[in-house]
C-alpha cells in the first residue's frame, strides 16, 4: 500500500516517533502535562509497522506482535536520546522532520509544516495533505499533537491556579502565625530565614564560638531536623515557584531557644519534634511514588502537613511563652472535644500534640491510599515484610478469652478494611470501638487479634489494659519486657514506657497495640503511638476518644432481636427444648426483653443452662418476677444472677468487684492462712470447696478463668453491677475480704528490727501494686457516697506497706495519693491506737518524700509532728520511736545542720539500746542506724570515728540472709565520701564502683536517684585523679539519669551540668581545637540555671558545694 520500501519506511517510521517521544518528555517536565507517551497510549495505531523485510502488510492491519511493540519501543528510545537540552535534534531524523524548543514555546516541523502551541486542531487536520512518506505517521502525529496542545493550553491554566492557591494561602498562614507571636518572637523568626542559618546557630554553636547554652538534647535532634530538612526540600521545590520556608525554620528556631531555657521542655519538645519528624520522613519517602500518576494529591497533601507543622509549632512558642490566645492550630476537620474548660499551657500543648499528629496520620493514610492505587514500580516490598513477619513474632495477649464469639461479621470486615495489612505500611492507622458496656467491644477487638495472630501478618501483637494509670503502666513495661528493648527493667515503668514508643517509630515490624476498656484521654496520651506506621484499636465507652485519637471510629450496639436470639440459641445448643419453634419464639422475645445486650444474654444462658431449663420455661419464670416492674430488664437478670449464688460463690464475687478486672491471680486465693484471714475465706484452702464456688461463676459467665495463666479475670459491668447489688453491709465485707486477700500477698516491714524497708521484695510488691492501688479508689468512691463506709486496720496498713515501696521505687505521684487516702481512711477507725500508729506512719512517708525532691523544711516538719505522735503512746513503742529520732538524723543532715543531726542520732541510738535491754534482745542498736550516724560524723570531719562505725555497718549487712543489698550499697556510697575527703581518690573511686554494684544486685536499674549518685560521684574523683577522659564519660551517663528527674530533682542534675564543666574545661586546655571549651560554657550556663529553680536567691554558683548543699543527705 505505501510505495517506500519496508526498512526506509521503518526508519523514518521510528525517527518520527523517536523526535514525538522526546518531545513528549521533555515538554511533560516542563509544562507537567498528563500525557502518557504516544506509543504506550495508542498500542492499535502502531501494530505491526511495516518494517517486515521483503512485505509490505498493512499498516492497521494484523495481530499484535508483543515482540515487534518490544522492539518498536526500544528504537523510539534510541531515537529520542537522553539528552534535556533545549534545541536538541536526535542523530537520527532526517532532516525533513525537526525540532526546535525554546522556553514556553513549541515547533514542531513536519516537512515544511510548522506546527506550534498557537495553532488549532482544524489546522493541525491541513496537515493530511503531507508527502506520502509523513502519512505513515500522520494519525499518531495528529492525535498526539492535538492532545499535547489542548493538554498544555490547560495545564498552564491549572499550574496558575495552583500556584496562586499555594501562595496566597501561605502567605495567610504566615500572616496568622507571626501576629500570634510576642514582638520579640516575632523578630527571632525573621533571623532564621534558613536550614543552614539554624544549624549553625543549634548544631554546630561549638564550631563557630557562640557563647549560646546549647543542652546535650539539641544536638541529638540533628537526625530528626534531616527529615524536616528534606520534607523542606519537597515544599520549596516541587509545589510551586516562589515558595519559600523561612517562617519554617524561623519558628523552629524560636521554639528551640525556648526549650533550652526550661527543662520540662527539654524532656517534652525533643520527644514531640522526634514524632513530627518521622511524619515527614514518612511523607517524603512515599511522595515521589504517590506523585507519579497523583500529583496534584501529593502536593496538596505537602502543603497540608507543611501548614500542620508549622501551626504546631507557632501554637507550642505561645504555650511555652504562657500567652492567653493560643494559635488554633491546622485541622482538617475541626478542633473537636474541647468541652470549654480550663488547661494549663503543657496540658493544652500535650492536646495539641495529640491533634497535630492525629491530622498528619490521616494525610499519610491518604498518600499511601494514592500509593497502593499506582502501578507498582517493585513487588519487594511486600515479600520484604512477609520475611520480617516469619522473622519475629511478639505477642502479649490479653489474660482472658472469649470462646463464644459470635457474629459481628460486618464489623470484622470493617475493622479489617480500616486496619488491613497493605504492601506499604508507612502511615499510622487507628480505630476506637465506642459503645455501652457489656456489648462486645473487647470480645470484638481480642477476635481481630487472634485472627492477625493466625493470619501472620503481623510480627508483633501487644494488648495494653487501659482502665488506669497503673495497668497502662505495667502494660507497657510488660512489652517492653516482652520485646527485650535494652535497658528494659520490671520496675523502671517510665523509661519502659519510652522504650516502647522509641520501638513503635524506628521498627521495621508490622505491628498492632489494643487499648483495651479506655475511659480518660488524659491517662491515655503519654501512651498513644506517636510512631509514623502500625495499627492501634481502642475500646471505650467514651466516644470522645474517636476524635481525639483514632483515625476512624466504629460504634459497637447492641444485636437486634434476632440476632440476639441467634447468639442465645448458639450458647444453648444442647439445653433447646423439644418444641423448637416454640423456643425459637421465646429466644427472639427474650432477646428483646434484653435490648440484645451481648453479656445480659450470656448470663441468662448460664442461668437456663444451671437449672435445667428451656427457653420457654425461664420466660414463663422470668416474666412472673416482680423485681422487673421497678428494675430495667437488664438489672433484673443481673439480679436473678446473683441471687442464685451460693454464698461461698457469692463471696469469690464480691472480692473479684473490688480487684483489678483483667488480671486476678488464683495463687492468691490459695495462700490465705494467718490471723488476718476472715473465717468465711475457709473455702479458699479448699480445692474442692474453691473448685465448687468458682464453677458456678463461670458457667453464669460472671468470670472467666485461663488455666494457662491460673488468672480470673470479671468484667468491669460485671463488677459494677454486683457492687451496686450487695447492701451496704456486705459490700463492706466483700471490700475486707479483698483487703485481707491483697494484705495477704503484699510483703511487710518490720518494725521490731528497724528494716522498715521493701527492698528485697520489689518484684513482689509490683505484682499486688495495681490491686492495692484499685482498693485505694474504691475505698475513696465508697467513702465519698456513704460515710458509713469504714476502712479496717488491714487496710490502712496495707497502704501504709505500700507507701514505704512507692517511696523506695520513687513513686511518688503515686505515693502522695496513696498517703492521701490513708490519712482519709484512719479517720474511720474505731481503735484510736491503731489509727495513731497509721497516721504516723504515714507522715513518716510523707515526710521522706518531701525530702528526696528538696523539701526538707516540710520534711522537719512532718517528721516532728510524727515524732510527737509518737511521743504520747503509752506504752512507748521503743523501735518506731527510734525510727522517727533517726528520720530526724536524716532530715538535718540534709539540711547542713550536721550538729542537730547527731543529736537525733545519738537520741535514736540511746532509744533502740533501751528498747532492746526492756525486749530481753542485746544492748545493741541497729546497723542501718550506725551506717548513718556513720555519714553524719564524715560531714563533722570525724573521720575515725565515722570509718569504725563504717566498718562494723558493713561486716553486720554483709551477715544478713538474705543480702541487704540496698543498705550495702548506701554504706559504700559513704565509704566512698569519706574516702574523697581524706583526699583518697582512689580509693574513693573503688567504693563508689562498689556501692553501684552492689545496688544491681538488687535493683538493676539504671534511673534511680542512687544510681546516678554513684556514677556521678565515680566521675568527680576520676577528674580529679586526672582521668579526664573517663571522668567525662562518667558525668555524661549520670546526666542521662538526673536529666529524668530534672523536674522534682534540678540541684542533682546540676551537679552533674557543672562538673561535667569542669572536666571539659580542663579537655580543653590540653586540646583547643576540640571545642569541649564552648561545651562547657554552656553546660555552666545550664547548671546555674537548674540551681537557680531550688535557691532563686544563689549567688555562688563556681563550687561543688554550691550545688552539693541541695541535695538528699542520701546520695549527696
Amino acid at each position: 500500500m505505501y510505495p517506500l520500501s519496508p526498512p526506509k519506511a521503518k526508519n523514518q517510521y521510528y525517527a518520527f516517533l523517536g523526535v514525538l517521544l522526546k518531545t513528549e518528555w521533555a515538554d511533560r517536565r516542563k509544562a507537567k502535562w498528563r500525557f502518557k507517551p504516544p506509543c504506550l497510549i495508542a498500542p492499535a495505531m502502531i501494530r505491526d509497522a511495516p518494517f517486515a523485510t521483503g512485505g509490505t502488510p498493512e499498516f492497521w492491519g494484523g495481530e499484535t506482535s508483543q515482540a515487534a511493540n518490544i522492539e518498536l519501543s526500544r528504537h523510539c528510545l534510541e531515537a529520542a536520546g537522553t539528552s534535556n537540552t533545549a534545541a536538541t535534534q536526535p542523530k537520527t531524523i532526517p532532516d525533513a522532520i525537526t525540532m526546535t524548543r525554546r522556553p514556553g514555546l513549541l515547533y514542531l516541523w513536519v516537512g515544511k509544516y510548522r506546527i506550534n502551541q498557537d495553532d488549532t486542531a482544524e489546522k493541525l487536520m491541513q496537515i493530511s495533505q503531507m508527502d506520502l512518506i509523513y502519512k505513515m505517521a500522520e494519525v499518531t502525529l495528529i492525535a498526539a499533537a492535538v492532545m499535547h496542545l489542548l493538554d498544555w493550553q490547560a495545564s498552564m491554566a491549572l499550574c496558575a491556579q495552583r500556584d496562586t492557591y499555594f501562595l496566597n494561602n501561605w502567605a495567610e498562614v504566615i500572616k496568622q502565625c507571626e501576629g500570634s507571636l510576642e514582638p520579640d518572637d516575632a523578630e527571632q523568626v525573621r533571623l532564621v530565614p534558613s536550614w543552614d542559618v539554624l544549624q549553625m546557630r543549634m548544631f554546630a554553636s561549638r564550631d563557630s564560638g557562640s557563647s549560646t547554652s546549647i543542652p546535650s538534647e539539641i544536638p541529638l535532634m540533628e537526625r530528626t531536623f534531616d527529615h524536616f530538612q528534606r520534607f523542606t526540600h519537597i515544599f520549596e521545590t516541587q509545589l510551586s515557584p516562589g515558595l519559600k520556608a523561612q517562617f519554617f525554620w524561623g519558628i523552629v528556631g524560636v521554639l528551640l531557644q525556648i526549650t533550652t531555657q526550661e527543662s520540662r521542655a527539654l524532656s517534652e519538645i525533643p520527644r514531640m519534634l522526634k514524632s513530627l519528624g518521622y511524619k515527614a520522613e514518612a511523607f517524603e519517602k512515599r511522595y515521589l511514588a504517590a506523585s507519579r500518576n497523583y500529583e496534584e494529591q501529593s502536593k496538596e497533601a505537602c502543603f497540608d502537613i507543611y501548614v500542620q507543622l508549622v501551626r504546631f509549632f507557632t501554637t507550642a512558642v505561645k504555650c511555652m511563652r504562657d500567652g492567653e490566645n493560643h494559635v488554633q492550630p491546622y485541622y482538617r476537620g475541626g478542633p473537636e472535644g474541647r468541652h470549654g474548660q480550663e488547661e494549663d499551657s503543657w496540658s493544652l500543648l500535650q492536646r495539641e500534640f495529640v491533634n497535630t499528629n492525629q491530622s498528619l496520620n490521616e494525610t499519610l493514610i491518604r498518600i499511601e491510599k494514592l500509593v497502593s492505587q499506582s502501578p507498582p514500580l517493585d513487588d519487594r516490598n511486600s515479600s520484604d515484610v512477609a520475611a520480617i513477619t516469619r522473622q519475629m513474632v511478639v505477642l502479649e495477649l490479653p489474660n482472658k478469652t472469649y470462646p463464644s464469639f459470635f457474629g459481628r461479621v460486618d464489623t470484622m470486615a470493617k475493622i479489617y478494611q480500616i486496619l488491613a495489612p497493605r504492601e506499604s505500611a508507612t502511615s499510622f492507622r487507628s480505630i476506637a470501638l465506642f459503645g455501652l458496656g457489656g456489648v462486645g467491644k473487647s470480645s470484638i477487638a481480642a477476635r481481630y487479634i487472634e485472627r492477625m495472630k493466625e493470619e501472620q501478618v503481623h510480627c508483633a501483637l501487644f494488648w495494653v489494659y487501659g482502665e488506669t494509670n497503673a495497668s497502662l503502666r505495667q502494660s507497657f513495661t510488660d512489652i517492653a519486657l516482652r520485646l527485650g528493648l535494652d535497658g528494659a527493667q520490671p520496675n523502671l515503668h517510665d523509661e519502659n514506657r519510652g522504650l516502647v514508643h522509641d520501638w513503635f517509630q524506628t521498627t521495621d515490624c508490622n505491628w498492632l497495640v489494643v487499648y483495651d476498656n479506655v475511659e480518660d484521654e488524659n491517662l491515655l496520651m503519654p501512651y498513644w503511638p506517636e510512631a509514623s506506621h502500625g495499627k492501634a484499636i481502642i475500646t471505650t465507652r467514651n466516644h470522645n476518644l474517636v476524635y481525639k485519637f483514632a483515625t476512624s471510629g466504629l460504634e459497637i450496639t447492641s444485636w437486634d432481636a434476632e440476632t440476639g436470639s441467634e447468639f442465645l440459641l448458639s450458647l444453648l445448643k444442647n439445653n433447646i427444648g423439644r418444641d423448637i419453634q416454640q423456643e425459637g419464639i421465646s429466644a427472639v422475645q427474650l432477646a428483646e426483653k434484653l435490648s440484645g445486650h451481648a453479656l445480659g444474654i450470656s448470663h441468662v444462658a448460664g442461668l437456663i443452662q444451671r437449672r435445667s431449663f428451656s427457653i420457654t420455661e425461664f420466660m414463663r419464670i422470668y416474666l412472673k418476677d416482680p423485681r422487673r416492674l421497678h428494675k430495667s430488664e437488664l438489672q433484673a437478670v443481673w439480679d436473678v444472677s446473683f441471687d442464685s449464688l451460693e454464698p461461698d460463690s457469692r463471696i469469690f464475687l464480691g472480692i473479684a468487684a473490688f480487684l483489678v478486672s483483667d488480671n486476678i491471680e488464683q495463687e492468691l486465693f490459695e495462700n490465705m492462712k494467718g490471723n488476718n484471714t476472715p473465717e468465711e475465706l475457709g473455702f479458699c484452702n479448699d480445692d474442692w470447696g474453691f473448685s465448687e464456688a468458682i464453677e458456678p461463676l463461670l458457667t453464669l459467665a460472671l468470670i472467666k478463668r485461663d488455666k494457662d495463666a491460673r488468672t480470673f479475670s470479671c468484667h468491669r459491668m460485671v463488677q459494677t453491677q454486683f457492687r451496686s447489688f450487695l447492701p451496704l453491709e456486705e459490700r463492706q465485707r466483700a471490700f475486707d475480704n479483698a483487703v485481707a486477700l491483697i494484705s495477704n500477698a503484699f510483703p511487710k516491714q518490720s518494725d521490731a528490727t528497724n528494716k522498715n524497708q521493701m527492698y528485697q521484695y520489689w518484684t513482689q510488691c509490683n505484682r499486688c501494686l495495681q490491686h492495692v492501688l484499685c482498693l485505694k479508689d474504691h475505698f475513696r468512691e465508697e467513702f465519698k457516697h456513704s460515710k458509713k463506709f469504714k476502712a479496717s486496720f488491714l487496710f490502712c496498713d496495707l497502704l501504709k506497706d505500700c507507701q514505704r515501696y512507692l517511696y523506695e521505687v520513687n513513686g511518688f505521684k503515686e505515693l502522695e495519693n496513696v498517703c492521701e487516702v490513708n490519712l482519709m481512711a484512719v479517720k474511720t477507725l474505731d481503735n484510736q491506737e491503731q489509727a495513731i500508729d497509721i497516721t504516723a506512719s504515714t507522715l513518716s512517708h510523707q515526710a521522706s518524700m518531701y525530702e528526696s525532691i528538696g523539701n526538707v523544711r516540710l520534711a522537719i516538719e512532718l517528721n516532728l509532728k510524727g515524732y510527737k505522735i509518737r511521743q504520747e503512746e503509752n506504752p512507748l513503742k521503743g523501735g518506731l520511736l527510734g525510727g522517727f529520732e533517726q528520720n530526724l538524723g536524716y532530715n538535718y543532715n540534709t539540711a547542713n545542720e550536721h550538729e542537730m543531726a547527731l543529736t537525733w542520732f545519738e537520741k535514736s541510738r540511746h532509744t533502740w539500746i533501751a528498747w532492746n535491754i526492756q525486749e530481753g534482745r542485746e544492748a545493741d542498736w541497729p546497723t542501718i542506724t550506725k551506717k548513718n550516724m556513720a555519714r553524719c560524723l564524715l560531714y563533722l570531719e570525724r573521720y575515725s570515728e565515722a570509718e569504725n562505725l563504717l566498718d562494723i555497718s558493713i561486716k553486720e549487712f554483709k551477715k544478713e540472709k538474705p543480702l541487704n543489698w540496698a543498705m550495702l550499697a548506701f554504706a559504700y556510697f559513704v565509704f566512698g565520701v569519706l574516702e574523697r575527703r581524706r583526699k583518697r581518690s582512689e580509693a574513693a573511686e573503688a567504693n563508689f564502683m562498689e556501692a553501684q554494684n552492689m545496688w544491681f544486685k538488687g535493683d538493676q536499674t539504671r534511673l534511680h536517684p542512687f544510681n546516678a549518685g554513684c556514677i556521678y560521684k565515680t566521675g568527680v574523683v576520676c577528674l580529679e585523679q586526672g582521668k579526664v577522659e573517663a571522668a567525662i564519660k562518667h558525668l555524661r551517663d549520670s546526666l542521662e539519669i538526673t536529666k529524668f528527674h530534672a523536674d522534682a530533682m534540678p540541684v542533682e542534675h546540676a551537679r552533674s551540668l557543672f562538673k561535667l564543666s569542669e572536666a571539659l574545661t580542663q579537655n580543653s586546655s590540653s586540646d583547643e581545637g576540640n571545642g569541649d571549651g564552648d561545651e562547657a560554657q554552656d553546660l555552666r550556663d545550664e547548671a546555674e540555671a537548674f540551681l537557680l529553680r531550688r535557691d532563686k536567691n544563689a549567688t555562688e554558683f563556681s563550687t561543688e558545694h554550691a550545688y552539693d548543699k541541695w541535695v538528699p543527705i542520701f546520695w549527696r
